[in-house]
């Protein structure tokens, strides 16, 4: 119990990582044979970028909750015959305090995303 308690207060505890991830990439068609065609995926470039955010807090409240419960679970008929199983299921979302993070955010973004367009030069002959 100790470890998943543990797991759970680091998870309270680590800043969050929002990161970007752009691809580019092209498809390449090949033949084998008289009739049989096949066209493979060629990633040229990826780009990765992480939001520069300055503060940032937990608003779920929910992962104290869930520690409470996996003790409960623990201690709750967990014995050599029988032990408790208790599934966790962890969701992320991104929720912004005020009108101007959103937007440095959706700024930031947009930014990644221009600087990373249409990057694959590769273009297929007829």
């Amino acid at each position: 119990a100790e470890e998943v308690d543990g797991f759970l207060r680091d998870a309270l505890d680590a800043a969050p990582a929002v990161a970007w991830a752009a691809s580019s990439y092209h498809y390449e068609r090949r033949r084998s044979g008289a009739h049989a065609e096949s066209s493979r995926r060629v990633v040229t470039s990826v780009h990765r970028d992480d939001w520069r955010y300055g503060a940032w807090r937990d608003a779920s409240g929910g992962l104290d909750f869930l520690a409470a419960r996996w003790r409960d679970a623990c201690s709750a008929g967990g014995t050599a015959a029988r032990p408790s199983l208790v599934k966790i299921r962890l969701r992320k979302a991104l929720v912004f305090d005020d009108i101007a993070t959103g937007d440095d955010y959706h700024a930031q973004l947009a930014a990644f995303a221009r600087a990373h367009r249409h990057r694959d030069v590769q273009r297929q002959s007829g």
